[in-house]
């Protein structure tokens, strides 16, 4: 990578889009953003040379190459982030993963043939119908709109890159924690265990086992 390598994160309020951008600063690169609401930097490491408030569709695409210059390289975050939400609206869960995705990959198709993208998909694609370690291979079956939306987001993803040589990636971070995060088991029981004094109940046998990746 060069140091005028231009990378755009897609979801970067999001708390693994500040941890994206924090990585892509301390590696040089030039960082535009993408996303809902205004950004505001929380760390030394957070500032963001170009920010685009909107969705992930390709006015929007087109507006951050003809300010901020062509993208070489684009962590797409954006996208449906809550199983409890997703079956709440899933049309708004299916258009916030799914349409952005068509999306990106169409203007990546038309307008920018040479950028790498990365998508973030999610453990939820495998379902909860495994016991034991989940290899990256096992069998895919999504129990929620949230999992099977980004089924069908990677399903698109694989179409694009196979008939039109879109160059596309996938990655399925598995139970994401760190600073910033407000979400998910630890923050959960952390914010429970801080509002009382007796200890939590939790479902589940005890003897459940689960990989935990740190930001």
């Amino acid at each position: 990578m060069t140091d005028n390598n231009h990378i755009l994160i897609t979801g970067a309020c999001g708390a693994i889009g500040r941890a994206c951008v924090a990585q892509a600063r301390l590696r040089g690169l030039r960082v535009s953003g993408l996303g809902h609401g205004a950004w505001e930097a929380q760390g030394r490491d957070e500032t963001i040379d170009f920010w685009t408030t909107g969705d992930v569709n390709i006015p929007s695409l087109m507006h951050v190459t003809e300010r901020a210059g062509p993208i070489d390289q684009i962590i797409h975050l954006a996208g449906g982030s809550h199983v409890g939400r997703s079956f709440a609206n899933p049309a708004e869960d299916f258009t916030r993963t799914v349409g952005s995705a068509q999306q990106l990959l169409e203007w990546a198709r038309l307008h920018a043939p040479e950028v790498k993208i990365l998508f973030v998909s999610t453990a939820a694609v495998y379902g909860n119908r495994h016991s034991g370690l989940i290899n990256e291979g096992a069998t895919l079956s999504p129990t929620s709109p949230y999992g099977t939306h980004k089924l069908m987001m990677e399903q698109l993803v694989g179409s694009y890159a196979s008939n039109f040589a879109v160059h596309a990636g996938i990655i399925r971070p598995f139970s994401v924690y760190g600073p910033g995060l407000r979400k998910q088991m630890i923050w959960e029981l952390s914010k429970r265990l801080a509002a009382s004094a007796e200890p939590p109940e939790l479902g589940g046998s005890g003897r459940e086992t689960r990989d935990w990746v740190y930001m």
